[in-house]
């Protein structure tokens, strides 16, 4: 626990730190043994996540509810945990072999994604539509922009390349934009 607090700057963010520690890590650990099936393993996947917590995330994380910072922990275990099945297996995903699915010319950015769903007002359809998303696309989106972290914050906490995230983010904004389209012209 010392060494995450070391990491860290200011004393609110040292004790919302240290705070989501006490309150969390025993779900964490849960979550990653679920997937790991190993306590080393598990116990490691929930160190590395505050130690990216605390060197990258945690000013962010300041001014969320507990809720929101729970959920961000409980998915970058997540995260961790499955890359880390990925790297003992030896298996390798579409994004790490560079290849892609259905490699559509539409691309937005950041900016111009956030615009066009806001300009209509369509949050609850935004939210329903995240909802019938995989989890995986619904939880980057909700990072990226729910918690308005950047992407190499993102990449850092799931142990990625920013640039499988960015690749990521794209296709989930392009699923989310034909999901609002297919309701009637939504976005």
């Amino acid at each position: 626990m010392l060494m995450f607090l070391s990491l860290i700057e200011t004393e609110e963010e040292r004790a919302l730190c240290e705070r989501l520690y006490y309150d969390n890590r025993a779900a964490m650990f849960a979550i990653a043994k679920t997937y790991l099936r190993n306590d080393q393993d598990a116990e490691d996947v929930v160190h590395t996540v505050f130690c990216e917590l605390a060197d990258r995330s945690i000013g962010k994380l300041v001014s969320r509810t507990d809720e929101e910072c729970r959920r961000f922990l409980f998915i970058a275990t997540k995260y961790r945990a499955i890359n880390l099945i990925k790297k003992n297996s030896r298996v390798v995903s579409l994004d790490a072999a560079g290849m892609e699915a259905g490699n559509g010319a539409l691309e937005y950015t950041d900016e111009a994604f956030i615009e066009r769903l806001y300009a209509k007002a369509l949050y609850q359809k935004v939210v329903d539509a995240i909802k019938r998303m995989m989890p995986e696309e619904g939880e980057l989106l909700w990072m990226r922009f729910g918690l308005e972290l950047e992407t190499a914050e993102i990449a850092g906490t799931l142990n990625e390349k920013p640039a499988t995230i960015t690749k990521r983010l794209q296709r989930a904004k392009k699923k989310l934009v034909s999901l609002l389209d297919a309701e009637g012209g939504a976005a």
